[in-house]
C-alpha cells in the first residue's frame, strides 16, 4: 500500500495569530483525486517528566481558558522561535516550578499528524530533596498555574481516571515515561 502517491499541489494561508496560523493545501492523491486538507500550524513544544527521590512525579494544576477547567499536568510549554528544544524545557520548566534540573529527551512525537504538523519532545529528570523543597515552595505567579505538588504513580494514574489529568500531551507524556525510561532502568 506505501505505492501509493500523495501531493500538496497549492498551499494557502488561511489565518495568523502569535499562537498558531491555519493553512489549507489543495492536494492530490494518486494522481487522480484532488482535494482539500486544513492544517493547523503551531509552534513545537516540550513537556517534562520529573521524578523525584520517592519516584514521585512533578505536576502543576493550571487553569485552561478553552477548556474552562482546571487541570493537572506537566511542566510544559512551546518551544519559541530560534530556540532549541534543550533550551525550551530548562526555561520552562524554571518560569513553572522554579528548579533547573538535569533534563533528557526520552522521546519525540506528533501529538495530531492528522492535524497538525507540530512535534513534542519529552524530557525526563530525576531531582533531590532540595529542588524538590524548592518546587514545593515556587510561589511565583506564572500563567494560569495555581499549585505545584508531586504524586506517586498511583495517585497521578488515579487522576487521570477521576478526569483531573486531562492534558494529552501530558497523558501521552507519562506513558512514554512508563515505557521508555522502565526500559532504560533495567538496562543499567
Amino acid at each position: 500500500m506505501e505505492d501509493r502517491e500523495f501531493k500538496i499541489i497549492e498551499e494557502y494561508n488561511v489565518y495568523n495569530s502569535k499562537w498558531l496560523s491555519v493553512s489549507e493545501l489543495i492536494t492530490l492523491t494518486d494522481g487522480y483525486s484532488q482535494g482539500t486538507y486544513n492544517v493547523v500550524n503551531k509552534n513545537n513544544c516540550v513537556s517534562a517528566v520529573i521524578e523525584n527521590l520517592e519516584n514521585k512525579i512533578l505536576f502543576v494544576k493550571s487553569f485552561r481558558f478553552p477548556t474552562r477547567e482546571y487541570a493537572w499536568e506537566l511542566p510544559m510549554g512551546g518551544i519559541e522561535k530560534n530556540e532549541t528544544s534543550d533550551y525550551a524545557v530548562k526555561r520552562e520548566v524554571f518560569e513553572e516550578v522554579g528548579i533547573k534540573p538535569d533534563l533528557y529527551v526520552l522521546q519525540k512525537f506528533h501529538p495530531n499528524p492528522g492535524l497538525t504538523s507540530q512535534s513534542a519532545i519529552v524530557y525526563y529528570g530525576r531531582i533531590g530533596k532540595k529542588e524538590t523543597r524548592m518546587a514545593l515552595d515556587y510561589n511565583v505567579k506564572v500563567d494560569e498555574i495555581v499549585d505545584r505538588k508531586f504524586f506517586n504513580h498511583l495517585e497521578w494514574k488515579k487522576l487521570i481516571q477521576n478526569g483531573l489529568i486531562t492534558d494529552g500531551l501530558t497523558m501521552s507524556s507519562l506513558m512514554i515515561y512508563e515505557i521508555l525510561h522502565n526500559i532504560v532502568e533495567r538496562r543499567k
